[in-house]
């Protein structure tokens, strides 16, 4: 029974790992559902948003981090036709801004300079120059999901935690590169 940890739970992250079975989506169902907590929400998580969206009606207690083919999935179905992945590297800050106004949640667009976007704000999305190309590699997305899921529990501002996750998620691919 998992209704006791996910109650006790100051943050989640839900998606990594997660699949699409009957019982993958019956647990994101649950978590969606009953989730108070802070979450982050990344990989099969993004996938099964992208096929039921939603909001949580806090933008500030959750956080989604696509790659740029998961945010072509969670716009498409706002959008006229099909969102490509050509459309979103083509314009990063405007489908960055479009996900959290659509989702009402911080998202993080993973890839080359990666964004963190905020909805309802004026504040500029911020732009991470650091990072390399080797990131670009199956399981770095789950590394970033747990970091930012240990941040969430460490601050009161998820905003600051999603930056401070994504850079020193950056900065230890390159200290990684560098060491290779």
């Amino acid at each position: 029974d998992l209704d006791t940890p996910i109650l006790h739970a100051d943050a989640v992250v839900l998606g990594p790992g997660l699949g699409s079975d009957d019982w993958a989506r019956g647990l994101w169902q649950r978590i969606m559902d009953s989730s108070t907590q802070r979450m982050v929400l990344d990989a099969d998580g993004l996938n099964l948003l992208a096929e039921a969206p939603r909001t949580r009606g806090n933008w500030d207690d959750w956080v989604l981090t696509p790659h740029p083919g998961e945010a072509a999935r969670l716009l498409s179905p706002f959008e006229a036709g099909k969102t490509s992945v050509a459309q979103i590297q083509a314009s990063r800050l405007e489908h960055a801004d479009k996900l959290a106004e659509r989702y009402e949640a911080i998202v993080v667009l993973k890839g080359a300079g990666t964004l963190v976007a905020v909805p309802h704000s004026a504040e500029i999305t911020s732009v991470c120059d650091f990072g390399n190309p080797g990131m670009a590699t199956a399981g770095m997305g789950d590394v970033l999901s747990g970091v930012l899921g240990a941040l969430c529990v460490q601050s009161s501002n998820l905003v600051d935690a999603a930056c401070a996750g994504v850079l020193l998620h950056a900065l230890a691919g390159d200290e990684a590169a560098a060491q290779a």
